[in-house]
């Protein structure tokens, strides 16, 4: 806690929030700034509109000012379907995952019982993240439909169980690039995407069986399913 932070909690709850707020404000901007989300006010508008609304709750004095200023991106994130993953934020704001992890989770339930700020619904983050990744690798649109695709299915037909998302999306992209002309290793994807090589590999094993059942109707194979690689 900062200097300020302590004497405004001495002089009261109302000047805590302000003095609180102009820094968690400064420190949301700097965040966004690094993340390359500067450049949309509406973003920064709902960001900032986040932080007034949760910033006087009990939870918010529980955390460092870093942490609570990345909440409220990742919060944003989320509901203006901006794909950052929790990794990238917390090495842009210097936080703990632990810490983010349990603002993020006491915002978002603050946030979405809120009459004033209803959750986003339908939010595919997981196509958007795949839509950002692909792009970056400068993958085709047919490669980019068929990991949506082989994510989906693989989800659907329960394949990877306990993995977690992102690892699933690494190797949904690995998987398509690798029937395409246009392959991609787990190095390059791990790169893009900041999911480690191994977890992709892991993702990509449980999945390897049933391949053929993940891909849509009417994908150009350039290499056929059977001559895929094992892992």
């Amino acid at each position: 806690m900062s200097r300020a932070t302590v004497q405004a909690l001495k002089d009261g709850k109302k000047d805590s929030v302000v003095q609180d707020l102009g820094e968690c404000l400064r420190t949301l901007r700097h965040i966004a700034t690094r993340l390359n989300l500067d450049g949309d006010n509406d973003f920064l508008t709902k960001a900032e509109e986040y932080c007034k609304l949760t910033i006087n709750k009990k939870f918010g004095k529980d955390f460092s000012v870093n942490a609570f200023s990345a909440a409220c991106i990742y919060f944003t994130c989320r509901q203006q379907g901006e794909p950052r993953t929790f990794k990238e934020i917390c090495a842009e704001s210097k936080s703990s995952r632990r810490q983010l992890g349990h603002c993020y989770k006491a915002m978002s339930k603050y946030l979405e019982s809120n009459p004033r700020e209803p959750a986003a619904e339908g939010q595919d983050s997981s196509g958007m993240f795949i839509h950002r990744f692909c792009t970056e690798m400068g993958l085709s649109e047919e490669i980019l439909l068929a990991a949506k695709s082989i994510f989906k299915r693989s989800v659907e037909l329960d394949l990877v169980p306990g993995r977690s998302p992102m690892s699933v999306i690494g190797a949904a992209i690995y998987l398509a690039s690798q029937a395409s002309m246009n392959k991609k290793s787990h190095q390059m994807v791990a790169k893009v995407s900041g999911i480690s090589p191994m977890s992709i590999r892991a993702s990509y094993k449980q999945m390897f069986p049933r391949a053929e059942e993940l891909f849509p109707p009417g994908f150009n194979f350039y290499t056929s399913v059977d001559e895929l690689p094992l892992s």
